[in-house]
């Protein structure tokens, strides 16, 4: 699904520019970053009241993508949902160092453990990560995001003309995905049968098959059938939930489009608490010991000071 080869990197999906950074190519992580940075910091802004704080946690998010790309760590088939989920992350350890940084609804998240369902929708995020990267990039800027079809052709790298069609294309493989999971609970055979003539049939009636005789009769199906035939509309309301955990839909969608940019600076509170996480991060590691360039700068630095006391002590001595 990559049609941009040999274009410019503004131009580039950002699997071809993940590929780039990895390859050596640094110009490259600058187009991911300008293209996430505004959504991050909106996400990090639910997390953390001051907008300088949330700058902090988001550059810190960005960073450590750029550092995984470099070690050929990302594994990663979504660059947005990666960088909100190392936002969360280290908003919930900042949170345990100075917890008054946290906004009210967060905080609230955070004391309640930070938690979420691991059996609800179940289904839906295996079928969802069994995707091929790029489907599952498409159905979250597209479906959970809503984001407009040329930033999710840009991202996707396809025509923002096409996106609606593979957009579909995916829905159908992912709505495939649950109904196979579905499948697997069954033992009935007229579950079965059902499964098998509705969703997986050749038509996927999803119109007209809820007057079917089994949907009337099975309260089972007839719920999995509703699900499986609004998909589109459970995706966005439920997947973030199963990611993330923490996804305050409205309040990240009002700070991602808004105009004004968070140029607040980083408070006092969050400079403290960044201090003792990376403390926190770096104990236990081999202490690095200074490159040799160092040692040659010092001692060039120290020979000049001798060159500059001998030119100070000839100049006193004369009359």
């Amino acid at each position: 699904m990559l049609w941009n080869s040999g274009s410019q990197p503004h131009e580039l999906s950002d699997a071809e520019l993940l590929q780039m950074v990895s390859n050596g190519a640094p110009d490259a992580f600058g187009v991911l970053q300008r293209r996430h940075e505004r959504a991050a910091w909106a996400y990090a802004s639910t997390c953390l009241k001051s907008p300088g704080d949330a700058q902090a946690v988001t550059a810190y998010a960005l960073t450590g993508l750029r550092l995984r790309i470099g070690r050929a760590e990302t594994g990663e088939n979504c660059v947005r949902i990666s960088i909100l989920n190392t936002i969360r992350g280290v908003a919930i350890q900042w949170a345990a160092l100075n917890p008054t940084m946290l906004t009210p609804s967060f905080g609230r998240w955070v004391d309640a453990g930070a938690m979420w369902s691991l059996t609800e929708d179940a289904e839906l995020r295996s079928a969802f990560e069994e995707l091929p990267g790029a489907q599952q990039c498409l159905l979250w800027h597209a479906i959970v995001e809503g984001d407009s079809p040329a930033t999710v052709g840009s991202i996707a790298g396809i025509p923002a003309g096409g996106v609606s069609e593979y957009v579909a294309q995916a829905v159908h493989s992912l709505r495939r995905g649950c109904a196979e999971r579905y499948a697997l609970r069954l033992d009935r055979e007229d579950c079965l049968g059902f499964v098998n003539a509705v969703v997986f049939g050749s038509a996927e009636s999803w119109a007209d098959a809820a007057d079917t005789t089994h949907l009337r009769e099975c309260p089972e199906c007839r719920e999995v059938f509703r699900e499986l035939r609004d998909l589109s509309v459970r995706l966005a309301a439920r997947l973030p939930q199963r990611l993330l955990g923490w996804w305050p839909a409205e309040a990240y969608r009002s700070a991602k489009y808004e105009v004004a940019g968070a140029t607040a600076p980083v408070s006092a509170a969050a400079r403290r608490t960044r201090g003792a996480f990376l403390r926190v991060a770096r104990s236990g590691r081999r202490r690095r010991t200074r490159p040799s360039g160092y040692w040659y700068v010092a001692a060039l630095g120290f020979l000049l000071v001798l060159v500059a006391f001998g030119l100070y002590a000839l100049a006193a001595k004369r009359p």
